[in-house]
């Protein structure tokens, strides 16, 4: 009987715990992710696009070693090899570039935009100062130690 009765919290307390869980919003941890920005989400479509469009120009061997290299970047012995130290054409580097470059312009006008609305409250502390009253006044109490 008395095993019972101790078994008995751990089950209300696992009970419990998942009706919390339950009806709690689920959330992929505990502290939630800004939410993203509206052109930035403008811009990374843009991006995925002309990403997809450049990557659609290279030759089957160009894709081949470009994944090639990115799944072996940490390994040394690859490193060492000839196929690690090829690269793709100078003009297919050059029109990855464009595109990185038309990414990073969106995002810089996001940021300049963004900047400009975000003003500080620079009379912040003055304001939440008056909103609370701290008592400083003395009394006169005996602590006996």
């Amino acid at each position: 009987m008395a095993r019972s009765m101790s078994f008995l919290p751990v089950v209300l307390l696992a009970l419990g715990a998942w009706m919390l869980s339950s009806l709690m919003p689920s959330q992929s941890g505990f502290v939630n992710s800004a939410t993203p920005r509206a052109g930035s989400k403008m811009a990374m479509r843009g991006f995925k696009d002309d990403f997809y469009a450049w990557k659609d120009t290279l030759s089957k061997d160009d894709q081949a070693l470009l994944l090639k290299q990115a799944q072996n970047e940490f390994n040394k012995k690859f490193r060492a090899t000839d196929d690690f130290k090829t690269s793709i054409s100078e003009e297919k580097i050059e029109s990855f570039g464009k595109v990185l470059q038309k990414f990073f312009d969106n995002e810089r006008e996001d940021y300049k935009k963004d900047v400009e609305t975000r003003t500080p409250d620079y009379d912040y502390l003055q304001t939440k100062s008056k909103q609370v009253a701290y008592d400083f006044s003395l009394s006169n109490a005996i602590v006996p130690v």
